[in-house]
């Protein structure tokens, strides 16, 4: 009955607070856009830039709130350096990058990958190629070393290619029952015209996909993955 009792107060409290809280309420004029504050200020940090002897540009953000560091090479190329009969070729040599080097196979890449606890990743876009690393600091060298190994030395083993377009090809042929795939592919190429580079699809057609051999990613590669067309990003828990 007490409890009842206490309940009942508190209720009749609620809602005596309500209606004299609703009583003085404030109104606004909706008719005028309200005057905007004062922006925050946003402190970035500084970005520390070099140019090496060999052309490659380098951009360095210190951040030191956490133990890790992020890197990123960007490859001024990607699906536009395409030739026109070998769609694809920019894709699948990202794609390729952690597949094998000359010093390491491709399982023994994704075991160090786990051992460390790091990520590495590439892709590409239409203009630009990346490999990314994200690692702690406490892993840095032997992260580093791993990321070096694969941007530089890519073997493009014959195998790991086979394996690799086999999925491509896989992957093209159920694009075909995705409506939104089929937009993405038919979009650019009403905009741009199918003869544009940006008309083209990213991931290549199953005749392209077909005909790419290993060593026309190879090609690709060399001609591209320069320094002098390059740009290295780090940000994190780094001097530089």
């Amino acid at each position: 009955m007490k409890s009842a009792l206490k309940m009942g107060a508190l209720g009749a409290a609620i809602l005596l607070g309500a209606h004299a809280t609703a009583g003085a309420q404030v109104t606004f004029d909706r008719s005028k856009q309200p005057v905007l504050g004062p922006p925050k200020k946003v402190s970035l940090p500084p970005i520390v830039t070099r140019e090496l002897a060999n052309g490659l540009k380098l951009m360095i953000v210190e951040h030191h709130e956490l133990p890790v560091a992020d890197f990123v090479l960007l490859v001024g190329s990607g699906n536009t350096a395409d030739p026109a009969s070998k769609m694809g070729v920019a894709n699948l040599t990202a794609q390729m990058l952690r597949e094998g080097t000359t010093t390491r196979k491709s399982l023994e890449i994704a075991d160090q990958i786990a051992f460390l606890g790091i990520n590495l990743s590439s892709t590409n876009s239409w203009e630009s190629s990346t490999l990314s690393l994200h690692t702690p600091t406490a892993q840095l060298d032997s992260a580093l070393a791993l990321f070096a190994d694969v941007a530089l030395r890519p073997s493009f083993p014959d195998n790991e290619f086979e394996r690799i377009r086999k999925n491509r090809l896989t992957e093209l042929l159920q694009l075909r029952d995705q409506g939104p795939a089929i937009a993405d592919i038919a979009f650019p190429a009403i905009i741009y015209g199918a003869g544009h580079p940006y008309g083209a699809p990213s991931l290549g057609t199953e005749a392209s996909v077909t005909s790419l051999s290993v060593g026309d990613l190879r090609s690709y590669y060399g001609v591209n993955f320069r320094p002098n067309n390059s740009t290295l990003i780090v940000v994190g828990d780094v001097t530089p």
